[in-house]
């Protein structure tokens, strides 16, 4: 899920079919256009966020179709009205296992901070935090225990990043980090 400046919710498949819709009334139906990333083919979609500085949704790839592209972290931007997705940033995995001591990374959730631009991806698998700040300086970590199955990610209003994980076992588990010093 991603909430434009302009109020406007946009929702993704994990085929890259997106749906615009404005909240509505309590209980009210509202009604969703649909468009057509043209993901479909290329890749599992698995996370969500609006980049204002672009006026772009951002989608982050959990699995490439490709086989040349598997081993590469795949974030696409679309504009609404602009067609096909295009290439937006990739990273080699290998980089960010390697960071966070974890054999995968497979995005699980995507975010961007509109204060500092900085974009978060999750790894749900094998659990790990990425961060890619605005000069594209990358810092990532292995999540700790407590974070079965990290689904979720999101930047709250003052900084702090709040972090959900299904609840596998019927407990699901939200963790909110606060900002340290900048």
């Amino acid at each position: 899920l991603a909430v434009t400046p302009a109020g406007e919710f946009w929702m993704t498949t994990s085929r890259g079919e997106l749906r615009r819709f404005r909240e509505g009334e309590n209980g009210a139906t509202v009604e969703a256009a649909t468009f057509d990333t043209g993901l479909r083919d290329v890749c599992e979609i698995e996370g969500l966020a609006y980049l204002a500085s672009e006026e772009s949704l951002i989608l982050a790839c959990k699995r490439n179709h490709a086989r040349g592209m598997r081993d590469t972290i795949s974030l696409y931007a679309w504009r609404d009205g602009a067609g096909m997705a295009t290439p937006w940033r990739r990273l080699p995995e290998a980089e960010l296992t390697q960071a966070a001591g974890i054999e995968h990374f497979r995005p699980s959730s995507l975010d961007i901070d509109t204060r500092t631009g900085r974009i978060i991806l999750l790894s749900a698998r094998d659990g790990a935090l990425a961060e890619l700040d605005a000069d594209r300086e990358l810092s990532v970590r292995a999540l700790g225990p407590q974070h079965v199955q990290a689904e979720g990610a999101a930047v709250l209003a003052d900084g702090a990043l709040a972090i959900a994980d299904e609840g596998g076992d019927g407990r699901a588990l939200l963790s909110i980090y606060s900002r340290t010093a900048q």
